[in-house]
C-alpha cells in the first residue's frame, strides 16, 4: 500500500508537553506582540499546535 516501508513513521507526529521554562518565554513573547510563527520558531515547534498545549 505505502511506496517505502518506514512510510508511516517518517509520516508519524511525535507531541511532548511544553516546558515550564517554554511556557513563561511564550508568555514573553506574546507580552512583547510577537506572531505565533515567530513563538514556534524560537522554541523549535511547529507553528500550529504550540498555543494549544
Amino acid at each position: 500500500m505505502f511506496p517505502h516501508k518506514n512510510h508511516f513513521q517518517m509520516m508519524s507526529t511525535s507531541y511532548r508537553h511544553l516546558t515550564i521554562n517554554e511556557r513563561e518565554k511564550i508568555m514573553i513573547l506574546l507580552a512583547q506582540g510577537k506572531k505565533q510563527a515567530e513563538i514556534a520558531k524560537a522554541l523549535d515547534v511547529a507553528p500550529a499546535p504550540f498555543l494549544a498545549s
